[in-house]
C-alpha cells in the first residue's frame, strides 16, 4: 500500500524537532489524548472534595524546562465514587506489589528490589482510548499548531513538544491524530492566555480510564519483553492489570510480590 507522501515529509519535519532540541515545554493542551499527573496518598484524599489533578511529567522533568503553554491543572467531571474508590484500591495494592524495580547490585552483580516512592504516575484518557493499538504518551493532537499559538503570539518559536523524545514518536502522534480520540475538555473562562502557563483547571468530561505506570514512559514506547513492562487501567467499573508478555499485552495472571522474587531468582 502506498502511503501518502505528506507522512514522509511530517517524519522529516518532526526528525529535524528533535534534532534542534525542544526551548520549552507544553503542558496540557485541548486536543490531548491524555492528561498526566503524580498522586500521592495525600492527593487521593484531596481528590475526594477537589476533583482535581496537577499536570505531571512522567519522566520527572516538571522543574527543568520552561512552560511556555498549556494548562497545569484538571478537574475530573467523571471521577464518581466508584472510580477514586477503585483507583485508591489500585494504588495502595500496586504500591506494596506491583512497582517494584528490579535492579543490579553493582558491587554483588546480585538482582535485588527497589522499593517504590511515595506516589505513582498515572495517565487518565478518554475510556475509549486503546493503548493495545495506539501508543502510551503520546499528544495525537492534530491542533496543537492552533492550541499553542493561543498562549505564544510568535508563532515561529512554537515547538512540537511530545513526552516521549523521539522522531518516530512526533511521526507517529501526527499521523494518528484523527485516529485516537482527545480527552473531552471545557475550558475555563479566562480573558488572557499570554500569562503562562494557565492555572485554571480544563474540565474533563465524559468517562474516564486511569493508566497507571510502572517504569518509564520510553519503555512503553519502545516496547521490549525483557523489561518486565506492567501496568494497571482503572474505571469506574473495575481495575484491570496487564503485563507485557510474547510480544502482546495480556492480562496478568499475578501481580503479587511472590510472583516478582520468583522472577528474580529466575534471572
Amino acid at each position: 500500500m502506498n502511503q501518502h507522501p505528506c507522512f514522509f515529509y511530517l517524519f522529516l519535519l518532526s526528525m529535524l524537532l528533535c534534532k534542534a532540541g525542544i526551548a520549552a515545554d507544553t503542558l496540557f493542551l485541548p486536543g490531548d489524548a491524555y492528561f498526566p499527573t503524580w498522586l500521592t496518598k495525600d492527593d487521593l484524599v484531596r481528590l475526594k472534595t477537589t476533583q482535581t489533578i496537577k499536570y505531571s511529567h512522567p519522566e520527572g522533568n516538571d522543574a527543568i524546562a520552561p512552560k511556555t503553554a498549556g494548562y497545569t491543572h484538571a478537574k475530573l467531571e467523571g471521577l464518581n465514587h466508584s472510580f477514586l474508590t477503585n483507583l485508591i484500591e489500585a494504588f495502595n495494592e500496586y504500591r506494596s506489589t506491583g512497582t517494584y524495580n528490579i535492579i543490579e547490585d553493582l558491587e554483588s552483580g546480585k538482582m535485588m528490589f527497589m522499593q517504590p516512592g511515595e506516589g505513582l504516575h498515572i495517565l487518565f484518557y478518554s475510556k475509549t482510548f486503546n493503548f493495545r493499538k495506539y501508543r502510551l504518551g503520546l499528544r495525537y493532537n492534530e491542533n496543537w499548531i492552533a492550541e499553542t499559538a493561543k498562549f505564544n503570539s510568535d508563532a515561529e518559536k512554537i515547538k512540537l513538544t511530545e513526552l516521549v523524545d523521539n522522531g518516530m514518536a512526533v511521526m507517529e502522534s501526527w499521523r494518528d491524530a484523527t485516529r485516537v480520540p482527545a480527552l473531552p475538555v471545557k475550558i475555563p473562562e479566562i480573558t488572557n492566555r499570554t500569562q503562562n502557563p494557565v492555572d485554571f483547571p480544563v474540565l474533563i468530561t465524559g468517562p474516564l480510564q486511569a493508566i497507571i505506570l510502572q517504569d518509564s514512559l520510553i519503555d512503553y514506547y519502545d516496547l521490549k519483553e525483557e523489561n518486565y513492562l506492567s501496568l494497571v487501567i482503572v474505571d469506574a467499573t473495575e481495575v484491570k492489570e496487564f503485563s507485557y508478555e510474547e510480544y502482546q499485552w495480556k492480562v496478568s495472571s499475578s501481580d503479587s510480590e511472590e510472583g516478582l522474587r520468583r522472577l528474580v531468582e529466575d534471572i
